[in-house]
């Protein structure tokens, strides 16, 4: 479908490591989150996406094109925001530099309107004051930044973007969402984090990988529920709850079947997520 991303029976393998498991999944126009642990296929999926890797199995339409064929990647990429987990930078470029590059790159031709472009992106993700400063004199949060920006360029149809808010102080977080919920009205947003913070406050969808497949698809009030009457609060640790922290008060919280009389209180999309992936063998839920 040409507004949409479908992955059908779709696996990828790094020699005898299974990165992703036969992934039967859409993405529609929305910001959609990718959770999971480290090594789950986060990012190997994200890549093929993004056309960076091939799948070695399944079927993929991005946007109406196939990825395996080369006008399919090209067409892709024209329509495409990339942030990959670690971007490259050159580092003696500055930030408005670095983004015309990327533009350039995007096949953005006519010099004025390309700057006009840069210059609106960067002011997007607040680096107007330090756009022609080096990047490489740039704090990590202000890189990160620029990363977004050089995303942004041209308001794709699919953003593609891992770990996003990595090295972002609150304040900017705030600032990312507000910029990818309005993206996501058009958009087809897909990002990855491990803040289900985020999840909650910018998803209306969220896809829980483990071990290379999917486990859940749903809205993140839908995994938050999954955790609804298992998450009590006591003055000490039950050692009968599968996961308990301390918590800011000193009480400890705890998420696995609660004892008669406990003090439940509302989950969290992070308690249904921690629910979720203590079991491994649990099969799909939810629904797309």
């Amino acid at each position: 479908m040409t507004g949409q991303v479908t992955l059908h029976g779709v696996t990828k393998a790094f020699g005898s490591l299974v990165a992703v498991d036969g992934i039967d999944v859409d993405f529609a126009p929305g910001v959609t989150g990718l959770l999971g642990p480290n090594g789950a296929g986060k990012t190997t999926l994200m890549r093929m996406v993004a056309t960076v890797v091939a799948a070695d199995g399944g079927h993929m339409d991005v946007l109406g094109h196939d990825p395996s064929t080369g006008s399919g990647r090209l067409e892709i990429r024209r329509q495409l925001g990339y942030l990959p987990q670690e971007p490259g930078f050159h580092r003696n470029f500055s930030a408005f530099d670095f983004v015309d590059y990327i533009s350039i790159l995007k096949e953005w031709g006519d010099r004025n309107a390309r700057h006009d472009e840069v210059r609106r992106v960067l002011s997007l993700v607040g680096l107007e004051a330090v756009m022609h400063k080096n990047i490489g004199r740039l704090s990590g949060g202000m890189r990160r930044r620029v990363a977004i920006a050089q995303a942004l360029l041209g308001s794709p149809r699919l953003l593609v973007l891992d770990e996003p808010t990595a090295g972002l102080d609150p304040e900017q977080r705030l600032l990312f969402r507000e910029l990818l919920g309005t993206a996501g009205h058009d958009a087809i947003v897909l990002l990855s984090t491990h803040q289900t913070d985020d999840v909650a406050a910018l998803c209306n969808r969220v896809v829980v990988l483990l071990a290379g497949r999917v486990r859940f698809v749903g809205s993140p009030g839908d995994l938050a529920q999954r955790a609804d009457g298992r998450v009590w609060t006591a003055a000490t640790r039950d050692a009968r709850a599968e996961v308990a922290w301390v918590i800011g008060d000193g009480s400890v919280r705890h998420i696995g079947t609660p004892p008669a009389g406990a003090q439940l209180v509302v989950p969290t999309v992070e308690d249904g997520y921690l629910l979720l992936a203590r079991d491994a063998d649990v099969s799909v839920v939810g629904q797309s």
